[in-house]
């Protein structure tokens, strides 16, 4: 960077680790009459998202552009992410939450379910790991993307939304235009794998459900101050 940094400039720099890797040493060289500080960015609000591969970034080529990572840098929030980067990962999913010991988050973000997910697993699962994120956060959005081909997949996540559909802490939705034959050759790998531009369409969808929930707060919170 010293060859772009003016006199007297400063610089954020936001350094991510490979996706398949675990990083136990960086080091960081600055040269001289320079120096650099470690910035602790504090924020009130907390995301915590909980998914498997698309959610880990399986299919995107850079990890900044992984939506968790997009949500961590536009919006005001800390991101604390437990995906795991596996087909059946609903059920280490529960099993993490149990040692969970994190104060309660303001907003829980659930990846329901994957195109080769076990049926069983999801089955045994899903109610019990929907059911620890309630009582974690605030409010849960559970999302999930499956080629509309998996049609047994769409009317099982179909009855499942209609169950919670009154359930005002909870939203259910369904990404699974990003296979449609107008985005997928732009958004996907293949069945399995979304790529680069399918994150920031999560991102998108995400970011305005986000977005909604605020309103509501807000809108709630002027109705007290009123009364």
């Amino acid at each position: 960077m010293k060859h772009i940094i003016k006199e007297n400039e400063e610089y954020e720099i936001l350094i991510y680790e490979p996706i398949l890797s675990q990083v136990k040493q960086l080091d960081i060289e600055i040269p001289e009459n320079y120096k650099i500080e470690f910035y602790d960015d504090k924020k009130d609000k907390t995301i915590l998202i909980a998914g498997g591969n698309h959610s880990f970034g399986i299919g995107c080529t850079a990890c900044g552009v992984m939506f968790p990572n997009i949500l961590g840098r536009k919006l005001d929030y800390n991101i604390r992410n437990i995906s795991f980067n596996e087909n059946n990962y609903l059920k280490k999913t529960y099993e993490n939450l149990k040692e969970y010991k994190h104060s309660k988050v303001d907003i829980s973000i659930l990846e329901l379910d994957y195109i080769k997910q076990n049926d069983d697993i999801f089955d045994k699962y899903y109610k019990k790991v929907i059911k620890q994120l309630k009582n974690k956060s605030e409010n849960l959005i559970c999302w999930y993307a499956i080629p509309k081909t998996e049609l047994n997949k769409h009317e099982k996540l179909e009855k499942i939304k209609d169950k919670f559909s009154n359930d005002k802490k909870i939203k259910i939705l369904d990404l699974s235009f990003i296979y449609d034959e107008e985005y997928s050759e732009m958004c996907t790998h293949s069945k399995n794998f979304i790529n680069d531009t399918g994150n920031i369409m999560i991102y998108k969808q995400l970011k305005q459900n986000i977005e909604e929930i605020n309103s509501i707060k807000n809108n709630r919170r002027k109705r007290i101050w009123n009364i």
